[in-house]
């Protein structure tokens, strides 16, 4: 079988619970081994997994016991696995040949390292190279899965099982032809497959391909037939590979939908504002949790009725509703007032056209945006009173100013009449006046240019 494993998963399955346990299957490494183990659980029994490095737990091979020290010194929280055995032969195989570049390490000078020398054995495990052949390790390592009661694990089968990759045979060239392959030649058959031989020797096989859309996602392969196969054969298995296949292929979209539906219902009800949708009749088709909290009606009751009925707030806006359908051009109108528990709150309300296959509505957003409201309006009131401060700083300003002056001439004029300045009691002599007459005039006058105090008049 070649293919993702949840492909893998669901075609073992589907054929056990049809044919029972008596059925092998085998997958290549790509599959992911313990990605396939824990969604097969029970129906892993019998399911062979080809995999390109050792088995990660054995400790007999030298590069394998490294593995393992290295593993539980520098990362010990992650379990030895095929895939981090493979990183690690890599990076293995990286230094080796590093090492025994001459000169400056480049593309070029590491190849022809790689080429020159050709064989590397980085304990127990030999890798070859040469000016054609790249690939370096062409072994194949088989493993079994089986269940225990308590539990599933990986287990290896009666040893390490090698089979050479350009023996694979039949499998890939199905593969790469995207066509059937039958054989009908015992020892053909016997060296070109990987197929379990606990019940006597592959006498003949057939490797069927399901392709779907210039891909291959399965290879299904049955042996050892009395009077060999025909192309008969392979439709009977074709026909049913298809069937299972759509059958995954439905199963695994219905679980897609499920899934989009479920994250778009975690988004919608995630969202502060209140999310409706409606049809063309304005009629409920959405109802998201903040609108079943300010509603106080659930989704499912809120579903099918008509929105007057579930959200009278919104009867008003039915008409307007049929307008952004009609049109497909979102309206919004924003703080809108109304009332509840005794105050004014505000919201602004957003109508969006839904088109989509089969259905035509809209989608109403209301976004309560009272506290917004209220910081707008005292932040226009704290402007008009930054505004009335200036104005009276302004205004007293233009008054202080003449008023400065009209102090600072009735300073001069008491000063002119002040009996305490000599300049002043000159001049009053040059022309027979005394300045006691001057101020006994004033009063006798009721001038109020009197003192006030020594030498200050008023």
């Amino acid at each position: 079988m070649v293919g993702a494993y949840a492909a893998c998963v669901e075609f073992i399955k589907l054929s056990k619970l049809q044919h029972g346990d008596s059925i092998h299957f085998s997958n290549i490494s790509s599959v992911g081994s313990d990605s396939l183990q824990k969604a097969l659980g029970a129906f892993g029994d019998k399911v062979i997994i080809s995999q390109v490095v050792p088995f990660p737990w054995n400790s007999e091979i030298p590069l394998v016991k490294e593995y393992a020290k290295a593993l539980a010194t520098y990362q010990h929280e992650y379990s030895p696995g095929f895939t981090s055995l493979e990183g690690y032969i890599a990076g293995r195989l990286f230094c080796a040949i590093a090492r025994e570049v001459k000169g400056e390490l480049t593309r070029e000078n590491f190849i022809s390292t790689m080429e020159k020398i050709g064989r590397f054995d980085l304990g127990g495990i030999v890798l070859e190279f040469g000016p054609d052949d790249h690939q370096g390790l062409d072994t194949i390592i088989s493993f079994q899965s089986f269940l225990e009661n308590n539990g599933g694990e990986w287990r290896k089968d009666d040893g390490e099982i090698s089979f050479f990759a350009e023996k694979a045979g039949f499998p890939s060239l199905a593969l790469r032809q995207k066509a059937a392959v039958i054989s009908n030649i015992p020892c053909e058959a016997c060296e070109s497959v990987i197929y379990p031989t606990e019940k006597g020797p592959i006498q003949n096989h057939i490797d069927v391909p399901i392709v779907d859309q210039d891909r291959v996602p399965l290879i299904a392969g049955v042996c050892n037939r009395q009077g060999g196969y025909g192309e008969s054969d392979v439709g009977q298995v074709n026909l049913l590979l298809e069937k299972m296949w759509h059958h995954f292929l439905k199963i695994s979209s219905e679980r897609e939908m499920t899934r989009l539906r479920n994250l778009l219902k975690g988004i919608n009800d995630s969202m502060p504002s209140v999310l409706i949708g409606v049809d063309m009749n304005g009629r409920g088709m959405q109802w998201n949790k903040e609108a079943e909290r300010v509603t106080m009606i659930s989704a499912g009751d809120a579903e099918h009725r008509l929105l007057s009925q579930v959200f009278p707030r919104l009867t008003g806006y039915l008409w307007r509703i049929q307008a952004v359908i009609a049109s497909g051009v979102p309206d919004e109108e924003r703080n809108v007032p109304y009332y509840q528990d005794g105050e004014t709150r505000f919201d602004t309300i957003t109508i969006y056209p839904l088109v989509a296959e089969h259905v035509t509505g809209a989608v109403i957003r209301l976004d309560d945006v009272t506290e917004k409201v209220r910081i707008e309006d005292l932040m226009v009131q704290s402007e008009k009173m930054l505004s009335v401060g200036g104005l009276a700083a302004g205004m007293a300003h233009e008054i202080n100013n003449p008023l400065a002056g009209i102090l600072q001439n009735l300073q001069v004029v008491q000063n002119r009449f002040s009996p305490d300045l000599p300049k002043n009691v000159e001049v009053a002599r040059e022309f027979g006046i005394r300045m006691e007459d001057v101020e006994g005039y004033i009063k006798a006058r009721s001038i109020d240019v009197c003192p006030v105090g020594k030498g200050v008049y008023r």
